[in-house]
């Protein structure tokens, strides 16, 4: 008999949903962190269903595990303290930047000349974009959730596509932990999603993404589209008038819609090149 546990849409959208629903309650209930800390912890028991505790050998995916869990713990002591640095996005792009060549740094070593230079240019401008432009929403919830919730769609289903489950699970997860994330926002009227959230889903994605690039022949065009769902959730308008709920369902739609923008071309070229 087949265990409901093993299968991937529970692993990678149900239970992380579940968790962030009851770890960011809890933690916002005895004042330890924002509601944000609900999406690492879903993400978590993500990682536990499709990687366990191993960290050897010291893959690429398990690269990206650690660094998101590190971001998510500089992003609660950061939340804790109140900090307020005018850089904060722009500390941590640059940390991003940092953690992409830990991780692809074997990649682009493979290659040679300006194959390497533009390689390594477009992941280093693609991992701290996504992490500056969510860093900028770490004060505002539903326009955070609705971009991770989004972001982490688009990208987990763009590397399904180009034919690695893994870190597509791993993307998924996160857009599940951050929907519970904006579930909670929804009941409990809390404005800041904290940088547990945003800075940790920004070095995720932002990485899941590029290596989906790296290992699984996505093509870049489809991180230039998904690289304005952060954009999208800052700059869409929702009068203050309008109730919680129809703010975030408009914002999520119009994020959505560039996700899904995303997830068309690929599929396309996937189709495309499965008949060349």
């Amino acid at each position: 008999m087949t265990n409901l546990f093993d299968f991937p849409e529970v692993q990678s959208f149900v239970l992380p949903l579940l968790a962030a629903l009851l770890v960011g309650a809890a933690a916002q209930r005895f004042s330890l962190a924002n509601h944000g800390i609900g999406m690492i912890a879903g993400f978590i028991v993500t990682v536990l269903f499709v990687n366990g505790v191993e960290l050897q050998p010291l893959t690429a995916a398990r690269k990206i595990i650690l660094l998101g869990i590190a971001a998510a713990m500089v992003g609660a002591i950061v939340d804790q303290r109140g900090a307020r640095w005018p850089g904060r996005p722009l500390y941590f792009a640059a940390l991003s930047v940092l953690a992409s060549a830990w991780v692809l740094g074997i990649v682009l070593l493979r290659k040679s000349g300006m194959e390497m230079l533009t390689a390594g240019i477009g992941i280093a401008a693609y991992t701290a974009w996504i992490t500056y432009w969510l860093e900028r929403l770490h004060d505002d919830e539903l326009r955070a959730t609705s971009a991770t919730v989004s972001l982490g769609l688009g990208t987990g289903i763009a590397a399904i596509i180009g034919a690695s489950g893994l870190f597509g699970q791993l993307a998924v997860a996160v857009s599940a932990g951050s929907g519970g994330v904006m579930l909670l926002a929804l009941l409990q009227k809390k404005n800041s999603a904290g940088s547990v959230l945003t800075f940790s889903a920004g070095v995720l994605l932002g990485l899941i993404g590029c290596t989906a690039v790296a290992f699984a022949d996505l093509p870049w065009i489809v991180l230039v589209v998904l690289s304005l769902i952060p954009l999208a959730a800052r700059w869409t308008p929702t009068p203050a008038s309008w109730p919680r709920w129809l703010q975030v369902a408009f914002l999520t739609i119009s994020t959505l819609a560039l996700a899904g923008i995303a997830l068309a071309y690929a599929w396309y070229l996937a189709g495309s090149s499965s008949y060349s």
